[in-house]
């Protein structure tokens, strides 16, 4: 009424509108967006909305390079703060979130100790909710002994845009066994405008490295499969929990098979510092899966690097982010050329950089003409969202293979009707 009143306010959100729009195509850290010109045959975008931006950085912990090995020093965890909410994501995956430096104790009242707080205010402050596990360590061959993790993963979503997915199992920590100090998370988020489900991991693997300092990768694929189990045990637990309805199913070229494509109504994303080269046998499990890594999709192959660390005299790629075929990259943040001689820097205060990629949701044209008598997704005002937290154990649900070709059976064989979508929860937003 207000904006009728008075066109100038109208126009005032108008030109606020496209600002944060333009905003979101600048570059950072001295690094520009690169379009991805790739579209799937036969499929027609969801929305017109803004695409969902997800970023992926292992802000590298102050123990790991403070040269006293103590790690308290915070200044470039909060630089690090500031760069990712620079980015304006939708969706965050950090790895080595430090929680104590070393011989302190975990959650110390020094902040400087532990800079895990720092990043979950700061982000909670900009609108996000964080969900960072309280995971813990094997000390003794025999596993009774365990004591608390130095290092956690930490998730994010952006409130106006995504929310938890409901059930139990929508909140995982990954049990990654052994003595690895390495660690990982699953959330299942649903995208607000759009209803469809996003089963997401955030994963920190192993150093592919075994005794005297031989080529062994064995530990990383043992963690990797367990996060893979734990996005498998969430798709089943919210798939059969959350009854909010989907305006996508597998997308074009999605397999119903074991794999981790698409769950019926579900896309999923996978995404971290996985210490694995795009030739090893992580990654080709991750395309077995039916993933597809968004930098390798946008730009044809995967960077020359984003990671530098001069101690080891190692340079290459080794963080990602995968999706599912569900959803298209838009666009991705590209990488400095030539790249910089020594990480962290001036720009980047990490000795990795930041991946970002902008992901649109597609859906083939037989399910747009199903969902034709819907209100059109762009006028529809999102759900309240939720930021609720809380840790429960890995379940167990039956076979992956069979709920998802029983779910596209029963898919398969009847029309959508209006009655199948529930508009009410789009109008109880803010």
């Amino acid at each position: 009424r207000s904006e009728m009143a008075d066109p100038r306010a109208s126009l005032q959100a108008h030109r606020r509108a496209r600002a944060g729009a333009e905003n979101a195509d600048k570059a950072v850290m001295g690094r520009r967006w690169v379009d991805a010109d790739v579209r799937p045959a036969g499929a027609k975008q969801q929305h017109r909305h803004r695409p969902l931006r997800v970023v992926t950085w292992n802000v590298q912990a102050e123990r790991t390079r403070d040269s006293s090995g103590k790690g308290f020093s915070a200044v470039n965890a909060r630089k690090a703060i500031a760069r990712v909410l620079e980015m304006q994501p939708h969706l965050v995956f950090l790895q080595e979130v430090q929680l104590r430096a070393k011989g302190g104790e975990p959650a110390a009242s020094d902040v400087r100790g532990d800079h895990s707080r720092l990043f979950a205010e700061a982000l909670r402050a900009a609108g996000f909710a964080v969900y960072l596990p309280e995971q813990t360590v094997e000390s003794r061959s025999d596993g009774r002994d365990r004591r608390p993790a130095a290092m956690s993963v930490l998730t994010a979503w952006a409130k106006s845009r995504l929310r938890l997915a409901e059930g139990e199992g929508a909140l995982r920590a990954v049990e990654m066994g052994g003595f690895s100090h390495k660690s990982a998370a699953v959330v299942a988020l649903v995208e607000l405008r759009s209803n469809l489900r996003i089963n997401t991991a955030n994963v920190h693997l192993s150093v592919p490295l075994g005794k005297g300092g031989m080529q062994d990768d064995r530990q990383q694929l043992r963690e990797l499969e367990a996060a893979i189990t734990c996005l498998r045990a969430t798709a089943l637990a919210t798939h059969s929990v959350d009854k909010k309805p989907t305006t996508s199913n597998a997308g074009p070229g999605a397999a119903l098979s074991s794999r981790l494509a698409e769950a019926a109504g579900a896309v999923t994303l996978l995404a971290g510092d996985l210490n694995a080269l795009p030739a090893s046998a992580a990654y080709r499990q991750l395309c077995a899966q039916g993933m597809t890594s968004a930098y390798a999709a946008a730009l044809r192959a995967e960077p020359e690097y984003t990671t530098i660390n001069e101690a080891f005299g190692f340079v290459g790629t080794v963080d990602y982010i995968f999706a599912s075929p569900g959803m298209r990259v838009k666009r991705v943040l590209g990488l400095r050329s030539p790249r910089p001689q020594a990480l962290p820097s001036a720009a980047c205060p990490s000795d990795h950089e930041p991946l970002a990629a902008d992901f649109e949701l597609w859906c083939t044209r037989a399910e747009s003409a199903n969902a034709g008598d819907r209100t059109p997704v762009s006028e529809r005002r999102p759900a309240a969202a939720e930021g609720g937290a809380g840790m429960d154990k890995m379940g167990s649900g039956g076979s992956w293979a069979a709920a998802q070709s029983q779910a596209a059976s029963a898919t398969a064989r009847r029309t959508p009707r209006r009655d199948d979508f529930d508009l009410s929860a789009d109008l109880n937003g803010p």
